[in-house]
């Protein structure tokens, strides 16, 4: 398999993760989002990078009953989804990660176009995906809530079977990813900045 099939998918974290799910065309590290700002008190919480979820075992009533309508709930939501997503990437298993974003949000399908082709081929991710150093969350109303993610993106790979690399993405440092939120019957990312 050749490398240059998961180059354009994969070019960096900001288009892998985060403004998969803002709609944007071409992410970069300054995009912008009209949502709005937060203007209640918040929480900051530091979070272990090496919790494991599987993402083949939630359901969406999970998702609302384990994230109440709450701050907290959202925080706690937010943690879930990187975890996740982290998860996807070292076992190339999708599971329910289309439960945890908005079918308005085009991005995110086609990230979980790109996950469900990398399943496909049995392939997986070697490293870690993203380590998520901190997160605040605020609600600036009931059901509205932005998570300010500090996170740190590390070399890593996708590999076939055998383990060889079929794409390798290189180290980006330390980013601020923003996930806003919105609570329907469960919280679900609806758009994202990376700066």
């Amino acid at each position: 398999m050749s490398t240059q099939r998961f180059r354009p998918l994969a070019y960096s974290v900001t288009a892998v993760l985060l403004t998969a799910c803002s709609g944007a065309s071409a992410p970069t590290r300054d995009h912008s989002s009209t949502a709005a700002v937060p203007t209640s008190s918040h929480a900051t919480t530091p979070v272990a990078s090496s919790v494991t979820t599987s993402p083949s075992t939630t359901t969406t009533s999970d998702l609302g009953q384990r994230f109440p309508n709450t701050e907290a709930g959202a925080e706690a939501f937010a943690k879930e989804y990187l975890t996740v997503l982290n998860s996807v990437h070292a076992t190339g298993v999708v599971g329910s990660l289309a439960a945890y974003s908005t079918s308005e949000c085009s991005r995110c399908d086609g990230w979980l176009q790109y996950f469900q082709e990398v399943q496909s081929k049995n392939h997986h991710g070697v490293g870690t995906f993203i380590v998520v150093r901190e997160i605040t969350t605020a609600m600036s109303r009931p059901g509205i809530a932005t998570a300010v993610a500090r996170i740190t993106v590390p070399e890593a790979k996708i590999v076939d079977q055998t383990g060889k690399t079929v794409f390798l993405r290189k180290a980006e440092g330390n980013l601020s990813a923003t996930l806003f939120l919105r609570y329907d019957t469960q919280w679900r990312v609806v758009g994202s900045r990376v700066e």
